[in-house]
């Protein structure tokens, strides 16, 4: 158990990360043929899902495993400057989340791609449920890092 809590973020980015680019590249195989969407728009959706997912794990990680033996996943145990670092990577990728979905296409491409993939019932894939659920992920988001940054 306790090399599964040294590796964890290592562990979280290849199961996120590779494990949803695998999924929906496989899945999205059908609507390819079917002419519903091409190759390069899978290719682009799957790499851009692997690097937001994979990207940050590995820092993430590399910050865990500067802070020391004793640091685990939780970013209470690693150094004062490694969990601030950490913290801001996370707020990074909560705030890129929010605005890609808000105010650039992302709530109509992850609609149109969880939809193609059969991932959801289709009133769970609309635009609109994705803008509810990053506005839920951000408060919650920022009430985690509140309650966390008061542990210094």
């Amino acid at each position: 158990m306790e090399n599964l809590f040294k590796h964890f973020w290592i562990l979280c980015g290849v199961w996120c990360g590779f494990g949803n680019a695998i999924y929906f590249r496989i899945r999205l195989q059908k609507s390819i043929s079917e002419g519903k969407i091409t190759k390069p728009e899978v290719n682009k959706f799957t790499l851009g899902l692997l690097l937001a997912l994979f990207v940050p794990c590995i820092i993430l990680w590399a910050l865990q495993m500067i802070s020391g033996p004793q640091a685990t996943h939780d970013f209470e145990t690693w150094r004062p400057v490694q969990r601030n670092i950490g913290f801001v990577v996370m707020v990074i990728c909560w705030i890129s989340l929010f605005l890609w979905v808000w105010f650039f296409k992302g709530a109509a491409s992850l609609s149109k791609y969880y939809d193609l993939a059969g991932y959801n019932p289709k009133f769970i894939n609309h635009p609109f449920v994705f803008k509810g659920l990053t506005l839920l992920l951000l408060v919650g988001a920022l009430f985690f890092t509140k309650d966390v940054m008061l542990l210094k």
